[in-house]
């Protein structure tokens, strides 16, 4: 009677062993197939397309685009702004951008700001 119950225990020990060892196994895969979705939907969401940047650039007046192009995961704009007064206008409008480079000179009686633009 004694080798039945610790029979009938071995066996429900086992059991719940290979119960847990194969939920656990399901969860890590589970999980792995999870993290790789996400990281996908994590990389889309931070692209923005040119269409976007014009759009982030609509407050701004009187500007003319030099060149635009895709680094990485951002966009880089040359950008020209003429005249002092549009100049101070403008500047709290770029907010939604990271300045990389700037080049302010005078010429022919203007003053003309060039930004080197980094899209957030």
């Amino acid at each position: 009677m004694n080798n039945k119950k610790s029979l009938y225990l071995k066996g429900i020990i086992i059991l719940i062993t290979i119960i847990q060892v194969g939920v656990l196994v399901l969860y890590k895969l589970g999980s792995q197939n999870l993290y790789e979705d996400t990281e996908v939907f994590i990389n889309n969401a931070y692209e923005k397309s040119i269409k976007e940047i014009e759009m982030d650039l609509e407050n701004i007046k009187n500007y003319s685009i030099e060149n635009y192009y895709k680094v990485e995961e951002s966009w880089l704009i040359d950008l020209n702004l003429e005249g002092l007064e549009n100049i101070l206008a403008n500047l709290d409008n770029i907010n939604k951008f990271y300045i990389k480079n700037y080049d302010f000179f005078y010429e022919n009686s203007k003053s003309i700001l060039k930004l080197t633009l980094k899209s957030k």
